[in-house]
This record gives C-alpha cells, structure tokens and sequence, in this order.
C-alpha cells in the first residue's frame, strides 16, 4: 500500500466519524493502524479484551477500548516517506501570565504540603492552548512528530465520543509477556547537548525515587527483579535518566491488579501514590484527561496475555481549531 492510500483510508474513517488509531513503536519503521468498523464506545476496565486500550491517569474514570474483533489493521513502511518530510518543530508562541501565576501558586502550594509532611513528592502540571491550527491536517502533524522522534512511541488516536489525541511518549509503562514485564525507570530531564551529560544530585534521587517505586510495587508478586544501572535516554530536544527493570512474576497475579499496582507511577503523579493522586485532582485546576495515562497494544492467546504500553506523556488533545 502507497502513502497516498494509507493517508485516504485514514482520512476517510475520520470524515465517516470512525474511531481510529495510528502508531509506531520505538525505533520502529513500519506504522500501524487499526480501524474501528462502528462508532461505539467499548470500555475495557477490566483489561479483558484484546486491542488497542487507551486509559485515563485518573483510574475512576473509564479505560476505551479500539477492539480487535471489531475493527481491521492496516501497516505502512513510513521510512522512505519520512525522507521527504522537514524534520523541523512547530514553534509557538504562548504568553498567558495568569496560567504562569496559577502554577507558580500550585507548586507553592505542593512544596508546602511535602515540607507539611506525608507528601514526599508531587508531579504537577497544566495545560497550554494553542490557537488557530484549523490549517493544519492531523495526518501532517503525526507525519511531522514520526520525523522529530524516532526513539518515541509515536500515535494519532480518534473516537467521536472522546476527542483526538496526538503524541510522542518516551517512557514504556510496561512489556508484558505471560508472566514476563519490562519496564522502565524514567526521571530527571535537562536539554540534549553534545559531549558528556552530567546529572545533579536532584535529578539522581528522583530517578531513583520512580526505581524504587516500581521494585516495591512489584517485589510481592515477582520471583525475581533485575535493574540496569542508570543511563541517558535522549527524548527528541531533551534527555532523562534511564534504568530498565526486568521482572519474572508469581504464576497467580492478576494483570489487572498488577497494571493498578503500578498506575500512576511517581515520574508522572509522586509519592505516596494516593496522596499525591488525591493533591493533583483537588488543586491542579484542569482535568488531565488521557494526559500520563497509558496506551498500547493488548492482546489475549488462550491463557497469555501480551501488552505493550506507554505512559501517555508528550500529547495533546484537538478541540475543534486549537
């Protein structure tokens, strides 16, 4: 299949008002597809049913489902297309004070909660608005982010009932192969510059704050847990420190139950995970939405399940010309 035609099934689906997801995986050449036959909204809480789940980083709100059974796949080689495309970014410009006000208020408002005690660390964040970009087709965007971040996992995701949500993550949530995770340690972020990268003592401890999370997280329900050293991950313009954690788990744990162990993880909501979860939704003044929410690929052979998920980080969401 051409370029051409991929990009008119596409087009197509989202002019029929269809849901839809495009993907590529880290490192990845070929793009993915997968095309919903109706219009309805399946809801996965359960993470019972094979297909590509798209979940909310408040677990109270529903998990959506693209279900395999219902929809057709398609798959493209972008590599030779991507030779064409100006790898260059979309500068914007947004000066909005209130909104810097605001969240220079939140994080006040988190230090004294942590200096308060019971809070150990809390990830806060807001939204910005970009105006104006009806000129702009989707596909070109996702086209453009395929060029910018080849080390991401990189998506353009639709539903009539939901919205449309781009983005380009960085961080695995979790590999998972019958009783086989991998997974990552993810933290500390300055912007990329040749030579060598050095890391402050900040950036180190919450690294390893988001590390010993995960082994706590796991270490009842696993056999075994290994953990790389720590490295430097380049994400597009910036780099994070890295650790790669590799568990063997009990043969009685539930996948459910082990996806709401680790979701959300401090690199995206703090420590402890309730209080900091319960601070962002009282005081960050914005629903996050699907935002550091995961995404990926699930799928279900006789008694193994396979995912491949993403922690939902470096998106956004199309609200009708913003």
């Amino acid at each position: 299949m051409s370029f051409k035609e991929f990009k008119q099934k596409i087009l197509h689906h989202y002019e029929s008002q269809l849901p839809f997801v495009i993907y590529k995986k880290p490192k990845a050449e070929k793009v993915f597809s997968l095309l919903q036959k109706d219009d309805k909204l399946y809801i996965n809480n359960g993470l019972s049913e094979a297909g590509f789940v798209f979940a909310p980083f408040d677990t109270n709100h529903d998990i959506v489902l693209i279900p395999e059974h219902n929809s057709f796949s398609l798959e493209i080689d972008f590599s030779e297309e991507l030779e064409r495309i100006s790898a260059g970014f979309i500068r914007t410009s947004i000066t909005d004070k209130d909104s810097k006000t605001d969240h220079i208020n939140l994080v006040e408002k988190g230090i004294q909660a942590i200096k308060g005690g019971g809070l150990h660390k809390v990830v806060l964040s807001r939204k910005e608005k970009i105006e104006e970009i009806a000129q702009i087709n989707s596909i070109d965007i996702y086209m453009r982010m395929l060029a910018n971040y080849p080390n991401a996992f990189v998506y353009l995701w639709f539903h009539p009932q939901v919205g449309m949500w781009a983005g380009a993550t960085p961080e695995t949530f979790l590999n998972f192969d019958g009783d086989k995770i991998q997974t990552m340690s993810l933290a500390g972020t300055q912007s990329f510059k040749e030579g060598d990268i050095v890391w402050g003592a900040k950036e180190k401890e919450e690294q390893q704050f988001v590390t010993d999370f995960i082994v706590d997280s796991l270490e009842k329900l696993s056999d075994s847990i290994l953990v790389s050293e720590p490295y430097t991950h380049k994400a597009g313009k910036i780099v994070h420190i890295r650790s790669d954690i590799e568990v063997t788990l009990k043969h009685d744990v539930k996948f459910k139950d082990l996806m709401l162990k680790l979701h959300p993880t401090p690199a995206v909501c703090g420590l402890p995970k309730q209080l900091a979860k319960d601070f962002i939704l009282q005081n960050e003044n914005y629903n996050r939405k699907y935002y550091t929410g995961f995404l990926g690929e699930l799928k279900l052979n006789s008694d193994n399940i396979q995912a491949d998920f993403y922690v939902n980080l470096r998106c956004m969401e199309f609200e009708k010309n913003s």
